[in-house]
């Protein structure tokens, strides 16, 4: 780069909200010049000339002053030429919002579920099915099992129990 050369120095962002901090306190401790720096606080605008028409020297200490502080520099040559395929337009309007419908991904989502979902259930079966039957004993059954295994078994409890059965099928309540 020549000596003679003019930058401004703009600014595009910053890291992060303590580079942001930083940076705009550097700003504005510096002396006001008609060079700038330009009035920046956090809801400026951006990208923002910060500072019109420094020598290189300058321009070069603040860019390296600024980066290590967490802004987003650039310095642009004011003396350089433009090419001409470049060609600078206005945005007219601003875009338009996306749309808040149904994206394509979730109806497609939603719709699998709801067809494992339906899969799933009918491959259960439709009722519940009945759980074989036991055969009921009868009551003279149970009887000789308690006698059988009072007999076998020789505790007393199942011979209680036994005797209690006995008096009870005798209508023998009151003993029973």
């Amino acid at each position: 780069m020549a000596d003679g050369s003019v930058f401004d120095l703009l600014i595009f962002g910053f890291r992060n909200n303590l580079a942001r901090g930083r940076a705009l306190d550097f700003l504005n401790g510096l002396p006001p010049s008609q060079a700038g720096p330009a009035a920046v606080d956090r809801h400026t605008s951006r990208p923002q000339r910060l500072f019109a028409a420094l020598d290189a020297d300058r321009a070069h200490r603040l860019r390296a002053q600024l980066e290590e502080l967490g802004a987003q520099v650039i310095l642009l040559d004011v003396n350089a030429p433009v090419p001409d395929a470049i060609t600078v337009q206005a945005a007219a309007e601003p875009p338009a919002p996306a749309q808040s419908g149904i994206r394509p991904s979730t109806l497609f989502l939603v719709l699998m579920l709801a067809g494992g979902a339906f899969l799933w259930r009918i491959s259960l079966p439709l009722a519940t099915p009945r759980l074989p039957s036991t055969p009921v004993h009868s009551e003279a059954h149970v009887e000789d099992r308690l006698f059988s295994a009072a007999t076998d078994t020789g505790h007393a409890i199942v011979d209680i129990e036994a005797e209690a059965i006995r008096l009870v099928r005798a209508r023998e309540y009151a003993a029973a």
